[in-house]
């Protein structure tokens, strides 16, 4: 249970209030994936349209189902008191939640470089533009680059507290 707020229950069920409009630029943003599909339909056995379509919608039935599965009660427990991040809902000396904590750090730390390849790419390809036989995947261009955008994710990461606007204005922008 939360020891930060008071639970108001009558607004349980009241979904579109002064708030709505930053919760859909976050939600936008954390849907924006796109960067991903081509490296997901690369690394189909067999890229078609139809293995794409079966991959897709799997993963986004799946990707609801844990949605609704994990987001729904910690709602209904927390109401209008719930934070951004589910987990500051919970006291921080909970041994289940800081697993929990624990375990979102370990995801984290395993998706970053995924989204670190698409910086870089993205990154080189604007900087090089129209330049001639630039290999993005040498050692001078490739660890530099990589190491300036953890480096900063880090940095921003440590120094803001909460990254909510960020997501709400990408998620605006996207």
């Amino acid at each position: 249970t939360s020891a930060h707020f008071h639970i108001d229950t009558s607004r349980r069920f009241s979904f579109a209030n002064e708030n709505v409009f930053q919760g859909l630029g976050a939600v936008a943003f954390a849907y924006t994936c796109h960067h991903s599909s081509f490296l997901v339909f690369g690394s189909l056995r067999k890229p078609t349209l139809q293995n794409w379509k079966f991959v897709t919608h799997t993963s986004v039935l799946a990707a609801l189902s844990a949605s609704l599965l994990l987001a729904l009660p910690g709602y209904l427990s927390f109401v209008d008191g719930t934070c951004g991040d589910i987990l500051n809902s919970f006291r921080r000396d909970d041994t289940t939640i800081s697993v929990a904590r624990l375990l979102l750090a370990l995801t984290m730390f395993f998706t970053f470089p995924m989204e670190l390849f698409v910086t870089r790419q993205a990154i080189l390809s604007t900087v090089f533009r129209g330049t001639p036989n630039v290999d993005f995947t040498a050692d001078r261009l490739h660890y530099p680059t990589s190491l300036a955008i953890w480096a900063s994710g880090t940095i921003l990461g440590i120094i803001l507290k909460d990254l909510g606007i960020v997501l709400e204005l990408t998620g605006s922008f996207s």
